[in-house]
């Protein structure tokens, strides 16, 4: 019998998990649309896109949820409120301007011990479902990942990293995030098949009228 460490890397399953939603970023090719409120709390439907993420990651069933702010914390943790707050968790990265690298780590090793990995999120992509999540969280089962194929062909959030792959995010720096770290597990990556419009990203005004037609960037 191996460690118990051991043994929850290689049943991520039978641990705890629980999401890391990045939601620190400064928008800028939004704000050069003269968006009036900031990227992450922009309405899609109604609601703010990082709440809307958020609630997608709790319909999975994750067991807790921990959101990475940075430029906007203050209006993500308003666009918050409400929420279960027992599984939720705000954490301000301070270092948000070095790049999408520092809120992986700070979310990753904020997580409670009892997390066997982390559901990583992006909350600028509004159009995931609670079904491809709990997708990319059962394709985890016995492999250290299992993350999103998309159109070109490369693998990246949503996804989930389990506890063995957590030390190779100390050597990601500025922008770069989860799909460097997926990149470097080659083929013990499990890659799961999804819907490209729930892949969607929003980075400017036009791509928010795509994923939600009849949405604004200037706010409701």
């Amino acid at each position: 019998m191996g460690s118990r460490e051991e043994q929850v890397r290689a049943m991520p399953a039978e641990g705890q998990v629980w999401a890391v939603v990045l939601a620190a970023g400064e928008g800028r090719r939004m704000l050069a649309g003269r968006s009036t409120l900031p990227k992450p709390v922009l309405p899609v439907e109604g609601e703010p896109m990082v709440r809307r993420v958020v609630r997608r990651a709790l319909e999975a069933g994750v067991d807790g949820v921990v959101v990475v702010a940075g430029a906007a914390a203050g209006e993500v943790l308003e666009a918050l409120h409400g929420l279960d707050v027992e599984r939720l968790r705000v954490l301000y990265n301070a270092d948000w301007q070095r790049g999408m690298s520092t809120s992986l780590r700070a979310g990753v090793f904020a997580l409670p011990a009892e997390a066997a990995c982390a559901l990583v999120l992006l909350a600028d992509q509004p159009a995931v479902t609670g079904e491809l999540l709990r997708k990319v969280v059962e394709a985890s089962r016995g492999a250290p990942a299992a993350a999103c194929r998309y159109p070109g062909g490369h693998l990246g959030p949503p996804c989930v990293l389990d506890r063995s792959t957590w030390p190779a995010l100390r050597e990601i720096a500025g922008d770069q995030g989860a799909r460097k770290v997926l990149a470097s597990l080659g083929a013990r990556v499990q890659a799961v098949e999804a819907p490209e419009a729930e892949l969607a990203d929003v980075d400017t005004p036009e791509d928010l009228v795509r994923v939600a037609p009849g949405s604004s960037h200037q706010g409701p």
